[in-house]
């Protein structure tokens, strides 16, 4: 890290650690109230809603995979039927219309139904908590991402000579092959990827409301304000190694304080919160597939 970012960090851990000592004096120095539901509700709500409806828009990128690899499965027996290729994309808007019933049923019940959190709740939380951190923050951050996007006029051309190709071999392979199920493979291939960008470009601006859980800690809400603002630069200057270790010992930290809640501390008020963000989340996401798919 260049100096001037290490001393961001360096200030903003440093006012972290004396807003703790002050709010362990202003505590009693009594470490168990950090576990008291009360002092965690609202941290824990915001970010409980946050990543509620990243994991509902995480169902409709499943289902463009799903769409994808059921093309794939099914090319030989589509090629030159379209017939074949109505009745898949019959059943595949019925799966649709099943999910958004499912996300519709969910912000319903909220209002009208008796919802309590079972013990199926807790597990699809804790999945869709470990989930989420890993696969947009952890990973990336291990793999060398958030490495900035800016692209030179050779980046830009080579994507326009791309753009042309796919365009070239689609109308080809649709028109003159008559390939149908590799050609609409290749279509949720691109919307998958355009989902992926759209969730990526989200979990830069909400993380942090997904850290607002650490605000009982406030060293590493202090790392995570400086990391948040450093995700709207990486054009200017990229992450650093240390920094996307920190990134990934921030995610984790986020990622056992929120099993550490779902497993460990009840708060049954929270679920009809949850079950409204997460209709909503799948409801977007299914909306959005279909506006991504028209606009193709």
């Amino acid at each position: 890290m260049t100096r001037y970012i290490f001393l961001s960090y360096l200030v903003a851990f440093s006012l972290g650690v004396i807003s703790f000592i002050l709010l362990l004096v202003f505590l009693g120095w009594d470490l168990s109230a950090f576990t008291n539901p009360s002092l965690l509700f609202i941290p824990t709500l915001i970010s409980g809603i946050t990543m509620k409806i990243l994991g509902g828009l995480g169902i409709a990128i499943n289902f463009a995979v799903f769409c994808q690899l059921l093309f794939r499965a099914f090319s030989g027996s589509l090629k030159g039927r379209k017939g074949r290729v109505r009745a898949l994309k019959a059943v595949l808007l019925l799966v649709a219309i099943l999910i958004c019933a499912y996300s519709i049923y969910r912000i319903i019940g909220v209002f009208f139904l008796s919802q309590p959190q079972t013990f199926f709740d807790i597990i699809m939380n804790v999945y869709g908590a470990a989930s989420l951190m890993v696969w947009i923050y952890i990973l990336p951050a291990i793999r060398g991402g958030y490495g900035g996007e800016e692209k030179g006029v050779i980046d830009r051309i080579r994507e326009r000579i791309g753009k042309v190709r796919y365009s070239i071999w689609k109308g080809y392979s649709y028109r003159i092959r008559r390939d149908y199920g590799r050609v609409h493979a290749a279509e949720y291939e691109r919307l998958q990827w355009n989902l992926e960008g759209i969730r990526g470009q989200l979990s830069g601006l909400l993380l942090l409301p997904l850290a607002l859980t650490l605000l009982l800690f406030p060293p590493l809400m202090g790392v995570v304000l400086v990391l948040w603002v450093r995700l709207f630069s990486l054009e200017k200057k990229p992450l650093r190694k240390g920094e996307r270790i920190l990134l990934c010992l921030v995610s984790a930290g986020i990622l056992i304080l929120s099993l550490f809640i779902n497993l460990f501390l009840s708060m049954p008020m929270m679920t009809s919160y949850f079950n409204l963000a997460y209709g909503f989340g799948i409801l977007a996401g299914v909306f959005l597939l279909a506006y991504l798919v028209l606009k193709s």
